[in-house]
């Protein structure tokens, strides 16, 4: 099925962004395997997670691509809607951990039972009961031509959910970038800096994408390929690969 400009790059570009977390995510588990830091495996989930939000429209634009028929409306929401439970337990745990150790076990539970709830109510009351229905968690297109990919809007209690991630990766951002400008030790300022700069951008940048719903292609594909930027600026900041310490003249840790 030939697809308008705009739903062709949507696509692709979400797709990339699929692929990029999947790999990034992958890297860190690997990363993780060697160093046994909590902190790596978070963000690796976390990027993971953030990046399955547009699984979605990159499955209907695989889908329209080859001329099938895309997802049905339940199974689209499914797709992802564990994503913003996950993002937000690995984001809680990430900047606890590396800022305020002593709040991990009670923000960390907080989180857990927030998350359970919305797994709870968009895999079992959603589907299953008719005490919330699925037009009460997300606004879907409607009138669209042909040509354009199905795409949706988060609705209700899904939306606060998503709102409540994307907050808490804004603030942890800012705290990461307060705590790398202010401290002497490199290692420290520069995790600080990248990860800082990575969720802090993140944000921002999600919520154009979801909020605006971008339909100029410059636009969008610069979006997209920010947003792919911010992915790899978080996973250097937690790994701080070698090239970062030689380019800036960073002391590793003893």
């Amino acid at each position: 099925m030939a697809l308008s400009d705009i739903s062709f790059v949507s696509g692709l570009t979400a797709l990339l962004i699929v692929f990029t977390s999947i790999v990034l995510g992958i890297y860190l588990l690997s990363s993780y395997r060697k160093s046994k830091s909590y902190q790596t495996l978070s963000l690796g989930l976390t990027i993971f997670s953030v990046g399955w939000v547009w699984s979605s429209i990159s499955m209907n634009f695989l889908l329209m691509i080859f001329d099938m028929d895309p997802l049905p409306r339940i199974h689209y929401v499914m797709v992802f809607a564990w994503a913003p439970v996950v993002g937000l337990i690995g984001t809680t745990y990430l900047v606890t951990s590396l800022l305020k150790p002593s709040l991990v076990k009670p923000l960390g539970i907080i989180v857990i039972v927030l998350g359970a709830i919305e797994i709870f109510l968009m895999y079992v009351l959603v589907p299953f009961t008719e005490i919330i229905n699925l037009q009460d968690v997300i606004q879907f297109a409607s009138g669209l031509p042909q040509e354009e990919l199905p795409d949706a809007s988060a609705k209700g209690f899904l939306q606060i959910f998503s709102a409540i991630a994307i907050i808490s990766m804004l603030i942890s951002g800012l705290f990461f970038l307060y705590t790398g400008l202010k401290t002497d030790i490199s290692f420290v300022k520069a995790r600080g800096i990248f990860m800082g700069l990575g969720f802090s951008l993140f944000s921002p940048l999600i919520l154009f994408d979801t909020l605006l719903n971008p339909d100029n292609v410059v636009f969008l594909l610069i979006l997209r390929l920010l947003i792919i930027t911010t992915l790899f600026i978080m996973a250097i900041g937690i790994t701080l690969p070698g090239f970062i310490f030689n380019r800036f003249g960073i002391s590793k840790p003893s």
